[in-house]
């Protein structure tokens, strides 16, 4: 029974109003969200745009499974995230079809929470259930919007429930309410900045305590506010960098930040499509799902084991011979698989696999169904690790194909087909990062030779800042791209975009110097550089929108 549908609560009218109201807040000049103010001060040109955007599908079903204490986030049919020009997915302003699919999400999850709806309040409704409601609505209110509701919101609420109250019980009609609130706009999108008055500082707008804590939480932890963050926002005690920098490692100590790296880490490398992605059954037939799954979580959990249980370096990252794995992965990698149940820590041959790069997963995916593909590879190497611009393929291409018999390997056949000054402009680039994975078939297992053929790994890259690196092999290659300073500052960037759900502009060039600068300051500790990226001018300000002045 889906009431919510029903004319007389217009909950779509009531959110395509809420929303332009938000946009006229916040700004929508552009639609990508990308900086291009011209802020003064605080730093000159220190801050961006603060573009509207709902919750991505992840934060969703975090925030959904936080505010009800649910054991599991629930499992329901939720909107497409959209990517960006970033690389990173960022959700903006709701469709018809997106509403429509968030009404019906929200009407199972709470159909299958009735249930226990009324055990989960905060207060008896036996001993009075119009009293009750009202401090169950305004308890829910704040948790759901991230900030204390405002008195016509609570009383718009209490009406519903009072109208719901006269024709069903009192489970029913609180359930109404919370699907009420589930889809309102200050529910739905990160906007929570209703009823703050702006606070300029010089030519920026300086985010409000809730609109930290929430950017902080969704940041770190892919959820809404916990009880201490939202404790500092109350209080507002989110205004200076070193009670942010506090709460930015306070979270990264909690375990749903293994959520955050396991997210940014599959956004970042492109393995998220990887499970669907197909191969070639008859050259891999122990190729499957489960095992592409595993790659998967493999990379997630070693991430993880870096970043927040290690020495959280850099270095480690990219270089560290040992990851996390099941005993499905075992084969793959010619190891012994781990005792007991579950992934665990796997040392491995150093001469094959170094770092994040050597993953199956990696190489797995920037492949081919039935071979390695070294410009696949190689684009990766130069957008996600070098954050190199490359111009635009040929309208025309046909991928190179060997003669009927042609003994050769993939890189002798790239080699020729590229030689052509029309090809090598872009394959100088994109070929020799990608020859140097060149031991690693289609599902990233090892092989010493190629149709009985020795394996060329070596070579030359020349690298953004103008800089070359010459490297034997794919650890020599790692190794070289990782003490690049190139690799680290794309690294940073990167986070940064992640943060702020956006490309960087003009504007955040003084920001993005920072937060280089306190990378390198901490000798590439991948923690200090969240909290840097967290604590920075263009995480914490933004630009007036159209209309907004002190």
């Amino acid at each position: 029974m889906n009431l919510i549908r029903a004319p007389w609560f217009g909950v779509t009218a009531i959110l395509c109003a809420a929303t332009a109201a938000c946009i006229g807040h916040i700004g929508e000049d552009d639609p990508n969200g990308n900086g291009n103010g011209n802020g003064s001060e605080p730093g000159a040109g220190s801050a961006g745009q603060l573009g509207l955007q709902r919750l991505t599908s992840t934060e969703y079903l975090n925030t959904i499974a936080q505010i009800l204490e649910l054991p599991t986030r629930p499992t329901v049919s939720l909107p497409t995230d959209p990517k960006n020009d970033s690389g990173f997915v960022r959700p903006g302003l709701m469709n018809q079809n997106d509403l429509s699919t968030l009404l019906d999400a929200s009407d199972q999850i709470l159909e299958a929470f009735q249930p226990s709806l009324v055990a989960s309040l905060p207060c008896d409704p036996a001993t009075g259930e119009d009293a009750c409601a009202q401090t169950a609505i305004a308890a829910f209110t704040r948790k759901a919007y991230r900030r204390p509701p405002l008195a016509d919101e609570l009383t718009r609420l209490h009406r519903v429930f009072a109208t719901q109250r006269g024709s069903s019980d009192f489970a029913t009609a609180m359930r109404m309410v919370y699907e009420v609130i589930l889809n309102a706009p200050s529910f739905l999108y990160h906007w929570e900045a209703a009823a703050m008055p702006l606070q300029f500082e010089g030519s920026l707008v300086k985010l409000g305590p809730y609109e930290v804590a929430s950017r902080l939480s969704y940041y770190l932890t892919k959820g809404p506010p916990d009880a201490a963050l939202s404790a500092d926002a109350d209080r507002n005690q989110l205004d200076t960098v070193d009670k942010v920098a506090a709460h930015a490692r306070r979270l990264l100590a909690t375990p749903n930040a293994r959520g955050m790296i396991a997210d940014f880490t599959t956004q970042w490398l492109g393995i998220g499509s990887l499970p669907t992605a197909p191969k070639n059954p008859a050259m891999f037939p122990d190729y499957s799902v489960a095992v592409a799954t595993a790659m998967q979580q493999e990379t997630q959990a070693f991430a993880a084991s870096v970043i927040l249980d290690g020495d959280h370096s850099w270095s480690s990252l990219m270089t560290a011979s040992y990851s996390i794995i099941d005993g499905s992965l075992a084969p793959l990698y010619g190891v012994k698989p781990p005792s007991g149940t579950g992934a665990q820590r796997v040392e491995l041959d150093p001469a094959q696999r170094i770092g994040i790069l050597t993953h199956a997963s990696v190489l797995a995916t920037a492949s081919d169904p039935s071979a390695e593909n070294p410009v696949k590879r190689g684009k990766l190497v130069q957008t996600e690790i070098l954050c190199a611009v490359l111009p635009p393929p040929p309208k025309a291409f046909l991928p190179p194909s060997a003669k009927p018999g042609e003994k050769i390997t993939i890189r002798q056949l790239f080699e020729q087909t590229h030689a052509s000054p029309g090809c090598n402009t872009c394959h100088d680039k994109l070929d020799p990062p990608g020859f140097a994975f060149g031991h690693y078939d289609a599902i990233g297992r090892y092989v010493a030779t190629e149709n009985g053929l020795p394996i060329d790994a070596s070579g030359s890259l020349t690298l953004p800042s103008g800089a070359t690196i010459t490297f034997e092999d794919t650890p020599g290659f790692v190794r070289a791209i990782a003490d690049s300073r190139d690799a680290k500052d794309c690294f940073a960037r990167h986070w940064l975009r992640y943060a702020l759900m956006r490309r960087e502009g003009d504007a955040d060039t003084a920001t993005l110097q920072a937060v280089d600068d306190a990378f390198a300051k901490s000798k590439f500790d991948i923690q200090e550089l969240l909290v840097a990226v967290a604590t920075s001018q263009a995480f914490r300000y933004r630009v007036p929108a159209a209309g907004e002045s002190p």
